[in-house]
């Protein structure tokens, strides 16, 4: 695998901030913008210390989470709402994995205990762009940990 090569693959996982993760003949690839369980076709921008970023060419098969169409107009098009595809729980599922993994990173011990949803919304079809509550404690850095999570709008 080398730079400007071309590949069509299943994007397996996605990491914080909207990074498929898939592999191709063993080796870890990179691709902004996708979601798991779509097959892409993607080209190879930078491969480097084992490690190799793509760039997204094109969106071959819907994973099977997402819902037929989008509700925004212009989804698709603008970039902004990579996750509205999917349904409102597949979206937190996916947001609660990469909260974790990123409070793993950085705190020894902890105790997640989910995101709760904001009261005032009501209307599931277009639900995105809001503010979460997440409850988190700490046994260590309980404070700034703490504040930080909570002043997070995903």
């Amino acid at each position: 695998m080398k730079k400007g090569d071309m590949f069509e693959a299943v994007v397996e996982t996605i990491d914080f901030p909207n990074k498929g993760i898939l592999h191709v003949d063993g080796e870890r690839v990179i691709v902004k913008n996708a979601i798991p369980g779509q097959k892409v076709r993607f080209v190879v921008n930078k491969k480097r210390k084992g490690k190799c970023e793509a760039r997204l060419l094109e969106v071959l098969e819907k994973s099977p989470l997402e819902r037929s169409e989008g509700t925004c107009p212009h989804f698709g098009i603008c970039g902004g709402c990579l996750y509205q595809s999917l349904p409102y729980e597949e979206q937190l599922k996916i947001k609660e994995g990469q909260i974790k993994a990123l409070l793993d990173e950085v705190c020894d011990s902890y105790e997640f205990e989910g995101i709760k949803q904001a009261r005032f919304l009501t209307d599931t079809a277009t639900r995105w762009n809001f503010p979460l509550e997440m409850n988190i404690r700490m046994d260590r850095w309980h404070s700034a940990c703490t504040a930080a999570a909570a002043s997070m709008i995903l």
